[in-house]
């Protein structure tokens, strides 16, 4: 987890505990924990959004569509 030992996560949680005190610290983890939530959530959805910009099925469609209106009015000012 980040780099950090089992050691070194005690000595952050100590000093924690010192400098904040033991009723602060439920607080701060209830805040932590929902600032993580958050920050899953947003990176699930970006990574599904550029999936979805990236998707290469999905730009072969769009240009064959585009090919098609515009081969679909070239036709149109010819014939008339």
């Amino acid at each position: 987890m980040f780099g950090i030992g089992t050691g070194e996560l005690l000595v952050i949680l100590l000093l924690a505990l010192i400098l904040l005190g033991p009723k602060k610290i439920p607080e701060i983890a209830k805040s932590l924990g929902k600032a993580v939530k958050e920050m899953e959530k947003v990176k699930t959805e970006l990574e599904e959004s550029v999936k979805e910009e990236l998707n290469p099925s999905r730009l072969i469609e769009e240009k064959e569509e585009e090919e098609k209106k515009s081969s679909g009015t070239g036709r149109k000012e010819t014939l008339s």
